[in-house]
């Protein structure tokens, strides 16, 4: 991860930022211990409990899985803000697209959500 000032920079750009946020800020936790935590099955929860969650995204099929668009707020109470609801089809386009390119997830999730969501920033969210 690039430092600036000696800090992480706020936002992944490059695929590789993607991975060190996320060890960085799970610290000792591995991801898959991160999956089965309580903290994650409360996130998950009001995820699931909300109607904008109950759909992907991109193409509005009701067999979802949740996805983490950056690592930023992973274990923070603000987490809910980079995790959107994909199908297994979308979910893996985007890893495909920033794994291939070379670029964070973030930006991979928001081209593909420009691609298939022209009008993706109304706000229709609720956090």
């Amino acid at each position: 991860m690039r430092r600036v000032c000696g800090r992480m920079k706020e936002l992944d750009e490059v695929y590789a930022d993607t991975w060190v946020r996320r060890d960085a800020n799970l610290g000792e936790m591995t991801y898959a211990d991160y999956l089965r935590s309580a903290h994650w099955a409360q996130v998950r929860q009001k995820a699931v409990s909300r109607p904008n969650y109950l759909k992907c995204e991109f193409c509005d099929s009701t067999e979802i899985e949740l996805h983490h668009t950056s690592y930023k707020w992973i274990l923070t109470k603000h987490e809910l803000r980079a995790v959107i609801s994909l199908c297994r089809a979308h979910h893996q386009e985007v890893h495909d697209l920033a794994k291939g390119s070379g670029v964070s997830v973030r930006i991979a999730t928001n081209t593909l959500r420009a691609k298939f969501k022209p009008d993706h920033r109304k706000k229709n969210r609720v956090l």
